[in-house]
């Protein structure tokens, strides 16, 4: 037997590859030649054993399954030849069973490399065998050892330190999957941080009524982001720029010159050209502080109204670090949220302002009123007719709380004649109020003016209501005190519709938000799912695949949580089509019937018109109607009476007026009532806020009513509560009527005996992020298809014009750069038409629609199982021309 003399340093390694698949033989390819190794390529084991006869390698990798002779054939081959019996081999594989192993062993390979591998794990294991060669020359120790595995029994007969080169790539791979299941978590872990110090910013900023509190909650909160150390917001003030505010080490070291010098982030939101966020590598403003902490780096996020830059925040990172792309864009919409804060409290500030000067105005006419009345008695009746006049009560009182006058407001507004009042105690005047009435009079007896004096006061009919109190001194004409004036405004219905604004927007602001981040929790399900996959399909342990399987329905569960959340934020995708209520109710209640149990009794009160059609996705009303149904057991402990009523409903005006956020027209109204115990006012006002519940820990996410809000008002209609704590709750849905009218047509069934893998087609798959590429090339080649990948539009343009054999385009939606999934798709089809086209996104408002018409391309929402993927593929792989968007 001659043995292989090893390769001097001066002449380059000589690997051989046999890979069947031309896409893995070419990556493997470059990763050894741009280290320095000679590598031929062969299609399959009987190609490599005529090559390496051809020409002795230094080492051997090779795939097990290939064509005409696989890896353990080649593998036995190679080491049944003495000419080239010593020459080390790896084989490449997906198979990592145990059997696999004891089959490897047996054929005499040197050790294993399980896909997907690490570029540095294989070129060490490549170093580690031919290091050790001459070792295993000089010490050809044979061993054979027999083992009963999975019913098998298998001999090995190798060499110890073959088996010692394979338990340790055992354990590297291990190793390998354990550090990348750690990052897995951490990037997890980092979101979800992210995600509590948003609506932590979100919350704060909706508490903030003043421009200093938005500033404070902004830098404060901006600074408390993970892997923020400083921030610093300047604000557009008579028409200049002046710093606002500083949270963290900044605000400690950065000098009053700093804080005046022009910068590169401040010129460019000045001139226009920071539209949005972006890095600053270099600061200038930070460079002539006294920087003990080294800090240089910043992000800059200008804040917009109107197209209009009104102010700049900067966010200081981690000593070396730049924001990512996606970071940059959670930091936009932070901007955007700030910008927002930042006009409301400015427009509360006007608003105060006008009214304090409406006051003051009112004030100084009372005050020339009863000098002229002193002046010319004449005129009295003048006086009292424009104090009557006026909308807010006007009440006169003398040092004893005595009144003296009072107006046809203070008679509406308290309910007592002015007969029954004059030259008595004002009525407001009770053991609870006294004592604030006490101290008014003594301030205003001092000469004193009170200006937005908040109280609540008892009306005739024993209500309170919300009134603002001037208060003011009454003098004679030589200044002595002669008692008070006080201007009382009634602000219930204003600080109601306050309330209302300040819920909206902070309904709105929550959704907004959760927008913005679906694209980065969607992307991290999608690879952590798509392993989970390949995970449980790969190991046979028991245990392994149990906890496996756990960690995939937490995964799909979070990908649930994702899909209520942008319900709520009114961004998930709705199948919409014209939909019969009758027939839906109808069928709910059927499904109901068996779900809420034999306790609760389900009734229908139906008028006997004929329903409207509206058009809404069928799925997610039946989805609102069984929430609205579960929560209704549970509000009833599950024995009661569930009440369904449907009719058509006109609504007016009028009526649109005192029910905030319905509109005009015709509506199908959907009531769903109970006989439980009701809901307490302070709770009914939160209902519909995402993760809120009354329910105990692990009985509920807080979702299910927000989610139901959220799809009423993308269907464009309206939901209202009554409750009355002991008599029940009734949910009033209004859907708008549809202007045409239409069937639900029935989906074709699919035998389930079809083939739903590929046969070889090529898909060309363009995605920017590498994780989610690599695992959609492993899930389309396991299916049986042609994987060609492309990092942007750019390369996925340049591979369609070399290669005239792709038959379907699977591209994501949004990417930086200057195409976009959409725009990438139509100008595919323009050059090469007949190409099939599907589409994915993370994001919630992913455009699937032309500028130009109805068309669109069939979209796939992440995350996706694999077998998801399949169908989905096998659907647009089989239709004629572009398939029409489902939502």
């Amino acid at each position: 037997m001659t043995n292989v003399e090893p390769v001097t340093r001066e002449q380059p390694t000589y690997v051989l590859v046999a890979e069947d698949s031309p896409t893995q033989a070419l990556e493997l390819s470059i990763l050894l030649e741009d280290r320095g190794y000679t590598v031929r390529i062969a299609r399959n084991g009987r190609e490599a054993l005529d090559a390496a006869r051809e020409r002795i390698p230094d080492l051997i990798i090779s795939d097990i399954v290939m064509p005409e002779m696989d890896g353990y054939t080649l593998c036995k081959a190679i080491k049944a030849d003495s000419e080239l019996s010593q020459i080390p081999i790896i084989l490449v594989t997906e198979l990592s069973s145990p059997s696999n192993v004891m089959r490897g062993l047996d054929a005499g390979a040197d050790n294993f490399v399980i896909k997907p591998y690490k570029a540095e794990s294989l070129v060490s294991r490549i170093h580690y065998l031919l290091t050790n060669r001459s070792l295993r020359r000089e010490s050809r120790l044979q061993m054979g050892i027999e083992i009963e595995l999975s019913g098998q029994r298998h001999f090995i007969n190798a060499e110890r330190q073959q088996i010692l080169d394979l338990l340790i790539s055992t354990y590297e791979q291990a190793v390998d999957l354990n550090d990348e299941l750690e990052q897995r978590q951490s990037e997890l872990s980092r979101s979800f941080d992210t995600l509590n110090a948003l609506y932590e910013l979100a919350e704060g900023l909706n508490r903030c009524r003043t421009e200093d509190d938005v500033v404070g909650i902004a830098v404060a909160r901006g600074a408390g982001l993970p892997g923020i150390r400083a921030s610093w917001l300047y604000l557009k003030r008579a028409e200049r720029f002046e710093l606002a505010g500083s949270s963290g080490p900044l605000s400690e070291f950065i000098t009053d010159a700093a804080a005046r010098r022009d910068c590169e982030c401040l010129r460019g939101v000045v001139k226009g050209d920071l539209s949005g966020p972006r890095n600053v590598g270099l600061c200038e403003r930070l460079s002539l502080a006294d920087n003990p902490k080294g800090l240089s780096h910043h992000a800059s996020v200008p804040l917009m109204s109107q197209g209009e830059p009104i102010g700049l925040l900067n966010l200081v990172a981690e000593i070396g670090r730049r924001f990512s792309d996606d970071e940059l864009r959670t930091l936009g919409a932070v901007g955007n949220h700030i910008a927002i804060a930042i006009e409301r409290a400015r427009l509360q500030s006007d608003l105060e302002q006008k009214v304090e000067e409406r006051t003051q105005n009112l004030e100084t006419e009372v005050r020339e009123r009863r000098e002229a009345e002193a002046n010319a008695k004449s005129r009295s009746e003048e006086l009292a007719t424009i104090i009557d006049s006026s909308p807010v009560a006007i009440i006169t009182v003398d040092g004893n709380c005595i009144a003296g006058s009072w107006n046809k407001a203070a008679e509406a507004m308290f309910g007592h004649t002015a007969a029954t009042v004059v030259g008595h105690r004002i009525p407001m005047i009770s053991d609870e109020t006294l004592p604030d009435f006490d101290r008014i009079f003594e301030l205003i007896r001092r000469g004193r003016i009170l200006r937005n004096l908040k109280a609540k006061l008892p009306t005739h009919e024993g209500n309170y209501i919300d009134v603002v109190i001037t208060a003011a001194p009454f003098k004679d004409n030589m200044r002595r005190f002669r008692g008070g004036v006080l201007v009382i405004e009634d602000v219930t219905e204003r600080l109601r519709i306050e309330e209302r604004l300040h819920h909206s927007q902070k309904m709105e602001a929550i959704g907004n938000l959760t927008g913005g981040i679906a694209h980065d929790f969607n992307n991290i399900l999608t690879i952590i799912i798509g392993n989970l996959d390949r995970a449980g399909e790969l190991n046979g342990e028991p245990l392994l695949k149990e906890c496996l399987g756990t960690a995939l329905g937490a995964s799909l569960r979070g990908a649930e949580l994702t899909r209520q959340l942008l319900a709520f934020g009114r961004r998930q995708a709705l199948d919409t089509r014209i939909v019969n209520v009758d027939s839906l109710v109808t069928s709910a209640i059927a499904l109901l019937g068996r779900t809420l149990g034999e306790s609760v009794t389900i009734v229908r009160s139906d008028s006997t018109a004929e329903l409207w059609p509206v058009e809404v996705d069928p799925t997610q009303l039946e989805s609102a109607l069984v929430n609205l149904a579960v929560n209704a057991r549970d509000a009833m402990a599950g024995s009661g009476t569930l009440t369904f009523g449907l009719r058509n409903t006109m609504v007016d005006l009028h009526y649109a007026r005192s029910v905030p956020g319905l509109a005009q027209g015709e509506y199908v109204l959907i009531e769903v009532s109970d006989t439980g115990s009701g809901i307490s006012p302070d709770i009914l006002s939160r209902i519909f806020e995402p993760f809120f519940t009354t329910k105990s820990e692990n009985k509920g996410t807080g979702l299910g009513l927000a989610m139901v809000y959220g799809f009423v008002k993308q269907s464009r209609g309206h939901i209202s509560v009554y409750s009355e704590v002991g008599s029940g709750t009734t949910f009033r849905i209004y859907l708008p009527r549809a202007d045409g009218f239409g069937i639900i047509e029935n989906m074709e069934e699919i035998d389930g005996d079809l083939d739903l893998n590929g046969h070889g087609e090529v898909i060309l798959v363009v995605e920017d992020n590498v994780d989610v590429r690599n695992l959609v090339q492993i899930q389309l080649e396991r299916l049986g298809y042609t994987a060609i990948m492309a990092e942007s539009p750019d390369d996925a343009l340049d591979i369609l014009k070399d290669r005239g054999d792709v038959d379907l385009l699977f591209t994501d939606v949004v990417m930086p750069g200057e195409w976009n999934g959409l725009e990438l798709g139509w100008e595919a089809i323009r050059r090469h038409p007949g190409l099939k086209v599907l589409l994915t996104s993370g994001y919630p408002e992913a455009v699937v629609n032309d500028a130009n018409g109805s068309t669109s391309f069939r979209i796939l929402g992440k995350p996706y199982r694999r077998t998801t993927l399949r169908d989905t593929l096998r659907e647009v792989l089989n239709t004629e021309g572009r398939g029409r968007s489902n939502g």
